[in-house]
């Protein structure tokens, strides 16, 4: 399964990149329902969970429904300039029932089951799902299978819909107040960091290779503008013109999954939301370059002809037969370079017709320098 965007005709200046306080609180709540799912976060949930008082641990599930399915459809990052707790709680209560509603619904009968099935393929309005006892029957049927804690969310939308969000809207406080507020004192500084990262590389490097290093598992092919990203979605292509937007939100909690999102405006304009795992939780994530593969890593740039290669490969992808004469090697000893420099990561190779074509990739540097920071790391 993956996610290909095509990119080549997308301007630097229609890319986003903030984050959001409420965003992250609704991922938690995601992760502490599910800790099972994020092996990272597992001590946090539990030491989490030990913190709730008996009558918060029965709201959450409670609404788990909503924390496992759709969460994207009732709160996005973008939403927000400034990331600011309490004027985005004001925002989402501020919002129209038909917003908060919606989402449950959406959660009710178009969110898959752990199993995939879903028990409409279509949006359905709260008028409707009032209107019709067979979708009522099916909903409280497949939250007494899924989700038993949640059936009374059945009966609350039939008869108090704007009761059950003042309850959510109280949860979610109480959340911040209790748990949540300490937990973002401490991680916030991570979201600073990647945007001004992430903003310096897209403005320096271009949208494409801006991205390069934005999740594992991911290709880019700088020469059609395709970005492809590999994870358990459903296949999707996009193309991106010069009046679409590319979203980009750095996430604590996601990991190790990403949320892709699309939207189409009344202009039929495409917004493409990406939620992707910090790279300090990435990293904490992967095993720690063992010693012989971070000399391999080392001694591949520890050449002055390697490095040249690779400042050549890093402009523009090139093939031996480009590199050589500028080298000043013959096209066998510049790819004896070259092999060094692909077994250690520093270069990918792709053909295109008769030739294969090097580029540069940044990612060895990311691994390497987390690999040194924990080899010299005092205890």
């Amino acid at each position: 399964m993956s996610i290909k965007l095509h990119l080549d005709n997308l301007p630097v200046t229609r890319m986003a990149y903030s984050y959001s306080v409420l965003n992250e609180l609704l991922l938690s709540l995601k992760v502490l329902g599910d800790h099972k799912h994020y092996p990272l976060h597992i001590g946090w949930a539990l030491a989490t969970r030990r913190q709730l008082p008996d009558g918060m641990r029965r709201e959450h599930r409670f609404f788990s429904l909503i924390f496992q399915s759709m969460l994207t459809f009732l709160w996005e990052t973008g939403q927000v300039e400034e990331a600011d707790f309490a004027i985005e709680l004001e925002m989402l209560a501020k919002r129209p029932l038909a917003h908060f509603t919606d989402a449950i619904i959406s959660a009710l009968l178009i969110g898959s089951t752990p199993t995939g099935k879903r028990i409409v393929q279509h949006f359905t309005t709260l008028a409707t799902f009032q209107q019709e006892p067979t979708l009522q029957s099916q909903a409280r049927d497949w939250l007494a299978t899924y989700y038993p804690d949640s059936i009374e969310i059945v009966d609350l939308l039939l008869t108090n819909p704007t009761a059950l969000k003042e309850r959510f809207i109280t949860f979610i406080k109480q959340y911040w107040e209790l748990v949540f507020h300490a937990s973002w004192a401490e991680i916030e500084s991570f979201f600073l960091q990647e945007i001004g990262r992430r903003g310096q590389r897209l403005y320096a490097e271009g949208v494409i290779q801006g991205l390069a290093d934005l999740m594992p598992k991911m290709h880019i092919n700088e020469d059609s503008g395709e970005v492809i990203f590999f994870n358990n979605s459903e296949d999707e292509e996009r193309w991106l013109g010069s009046k679409d937007t590319l979203n980009l939100y750095p996430s604590y909690f996601t990991y190790p999954s990403s949320l892709f999102t699309f939207h189409r405006d009344q202009d039929e304009r495409l917004s493409v939301s990406i939620t992707y795992p910090l790279p300090e939780i990435r990293h904490i994530g992967q095993s720690p370059l063992p010693p012989e593969q971070l000399l391999t890593t080392l001694r591949a740039i520890g050449d002055g002809t390697r490095l040249q290669i690779l400042q050549l490969v890093a402009q523009t992808p090139r093939s031996t037969r480009e590199l050589a004469p500028i080298i000043g090697l013959s096209e066998a000893a510049v790819s004896k370079h070259l092999k060094l420099l692909h077994q250690a990561g520093w270069v990918s190779a792709e053909r295109n017709s008769y030739y294969v074509l090097y580029r540069a990739s940044i990612r060895p540097l990311a691994n390497m320098t987390f690999a040194l920071n924990q080899l010299l790391k005092k205890n």
